[in-house]
């Protein structure tokens, strides 16, 4: 459960729709709702998690949605995936599940609140965050007991910070991931003094023109690697580089470093990246994600060169300006 039933006429925030995207896409808005309600007491309900639901302790907090959408959603993906998920970002049950959004927009439109992407990006912040959205104190102070957020800029800076023991104890993996995670670190930590995890996505960036710019080869990668060995003095005889990638990576790519890639999954993929002392990677919302669950910096790949001396000192997650994808 995310949040207790509390007497009274407590406020039930819904999470009705994020942006389409994958994990970290979600993941993002949805802590920073997290947070909104732990500071306001709220109870929170995520309608709209059911991909990604089976690998954490979070559920819907509403059984009428996890009947309907999580556990349906999880049978058919086992059972019928080749007629539901055909294309996993405009898959039959995405469809399915949209009926009941529009349902939803049309019959409380007063009680929905929207965080676009487009025609230009509408941050909504949320308390504790200074400077928090007009419309979500507004709803705050209507008779409204429900409040819907459609949207994928729901952010929370401020909440991030202060309830990040609470976010990450909730937010953590399933206990087979944490185990499987546990063993391939304390292997590395047996052998190595620091581990670095890199991340390089691959896959959607590189036949994204918009993206391309963010897509960086092996080669490309590993020129970085050597850049931030020389700029920090890093010791590569007692480093690890940890290798997450949607693509299985050519390793050969990488002479001279320790490299592996242990992942199986995405989830093992951001557990182990978290696991990791500090990431480097590519200008996405995996790698600061995994990063604020580990508390470690995140540094930004650039086409141009990295601006090192902006983390030099860094050694906590903090909001890097370079990661431009995220919208801290």
């Amino acid at each position: 459960m995310i949040c207790g039933i509390m007497a009274g006429r407590q406020k039930r925030i819904v999470f009705l729709w994020h942006n389409g995207g994958r994990l970290a896409n979600q993941l993002w808005p949805y802590m920073s709702i997290y947070a909104y309600c732990l500071e306001r007491g709220y109870r929170l309900e995520n309608h709209c998690f059911f991909e990604y639901a089976r690998h954490f302790n979070l559920r819907p907090n509403n059984r009428a949605i996890e009947l309907l959408y999580y556990r349906t959603h999880d049978f058919l993906k086992r059972h019928f995936s080749k007629v539901f998920f055909r294309d996993p970002h405009d898959n039959l049950f995405r469809k399915l599940y949209k009926v009941y959004v529009k349902l939803v927009e049309k019959l409380c439109r007063k009680q929905v609140i929207y965080a676009p992407m487009e025609p230009v990006p509408k941050i909504q912040y949320l308390p504790p965050t200074p400077d928090a959205s007009p419309e979500v104190l507004a709803q705050e102070a209507a008779p409204h007991r429900t409040v819907y957020f459609h949207g994928w800029l729901f952010r929370n800076p401020v909440g991030l910070g202060k309830y990040r023991k609470e976010i990450v104890a909730a937010f953590g993996p399933k206990p087979e991931v944490a185990a499987s995670i546990g063993r391939k670190m304390s292997e590395l930590r047996s052998r190595y003094r620091k581990v670095i995890g890199v991340h390089i996505r691959q896959g959607d960036y590189r036949g994204d023109p918009d993206a391309a710019k963010h897509c960086f080869s092996a080669e490309e990668v590993n020129a970085a690697l050597g850049e931030y060995v020389a700029k920090f003095g890093v010791d590569t005889a007692t480093t690890a580089f940890l290798i997450c990638s949607d693509e299985t990576i050519d390793l050969a790519k990488f002479p001279g470093l320790h490299v592996s890639q242990p992942g199986r999954s995405y989830m093992e993929d951001l557990f182990l990246l978290a696991a990791c002392d500090l990431i480097i990677g590519s200008n996405s919302t995996f790698g600061p994600i995994a990063a604020y669950y580990g508390n470690i910096p995140f540094i930004t790949l650039r086409k141009g060169g990295v601006d090192w001396e902006y983390y030099r000192g860094q050694d906590r997650f903090f909001f890097d300006k370079y990661a431009t994808l995220v919208y801290y």
